[in-house]
């Protein structure tokens, strides 16, 4: 079997992300799971293409759209903030 490059797993874990944010949904066992792809996601493209690279700061932003969907804006605002430094340095 052939290992997975970190790119193929950043692509592979985008696509999840896509498709979990895409799903609308008001229940909350499938927002906890939207939120751990969101963070397998994030932690997938920082591994991969480092902290600081500009899709690390979309992972940010859509983490924190999530919290922010969710009321959860105690949670959202450092992602942002993250986002924000990484895309103005």
């Amino acid at each position: 079997m052939t290992p997975i490059s970190d790119r193929a797993r950043a692509y592979a874990a985008d696509e999840v992300h896509r498709l979990s944010l895409g799903t609308k949904t008001t229940n909350p066992a499938m927002t906890r799971r939207f939120a751990v792809h969101c963070n397998l996601v994030l932690a997938i493209r920082g591994k991969a293409l480092g902290p600081d690279h500009p899709s690390v700061a979309t992972s940010l932003e859509n983490l924190a759209e999530l919290y922010r969907a969710t009321n959860r804006i105690n949670l959202a605002v450092p992602l942002e903030q993250r986002a924000a430094q990484i895309r103005l340095p």
